[in-house]
């Protein structure tokens, strides 16, 4: 299994669905006024400790959501959590990305020693349009999924 014989560190798993005992960051990218969703897994002996997420460097002021207990649907602003005890998962979300959601995260489970900690690296990127024969261009802001198959046939799009 991923943990190792002891058990003793978080994994995550982000949006591709990999996992590697030895990958140190993990990358998610996202795009502005979308969201992002990242999984991760836990072993069995952390289903019943508060597990959060924060970013760097992760203090106490830094942790953006956290769930003290199993089977918890938390949200905080732009920011949610469940923590899945059966799938023994922790599922995060940010929504409305913006330009200065990039950076450095944390997937954490607390322990009374010392939390365990995953980085999770969010980039976030621009998507501008520019209209077919010229024009200046426009980013992206919201809708983006919902939208794409019409903006295909009006526009040309660039992902920066």
């Amino acid at each position: 299994p991923w943990w190792g014989p002891t058990c003793s560190e978080l994994c995550l798993q982000a949006m591709a669905g990999t996992c590697s005992r030895e990958s140190k960051i993990s990358e998610v990218r996202a795009y502005v006024g979308g969201q992002v969703d990242i999984d991760c897994p836990y072993p069995a002996d952390y289903i019943h400790v508060a597990k959060y997420w924060c970013r760097d460097p992760c203090n106490d002021a830094d942790v953006l959501v956290k769930s003290e207990t199993s089977d918890t649907y938390i949200s905080k602003g732009r920011f949610s959590l469940y923590d899945n005890s059966n799938g023994r998962s922790l599922s995060v979300t940010i929504k409305k990305l913006t330009l200065k959601d990039a950076g450095m995260y944390y997937c954490g489970v607390e322990k009374w020693w010392k939390d365990k900690l995953r980085k999770v690296h969010v980039q976030v990127r621009k998507v501008y349009l520019w209209k077919q024969g010229g024009g200046t261009p426009s980013v992206i802001r919201h809708n983006f999924i919902r939208h794409f198959k019409y903006l295909l046939f009006q526009t040309v799009i660039i992902i920066i």
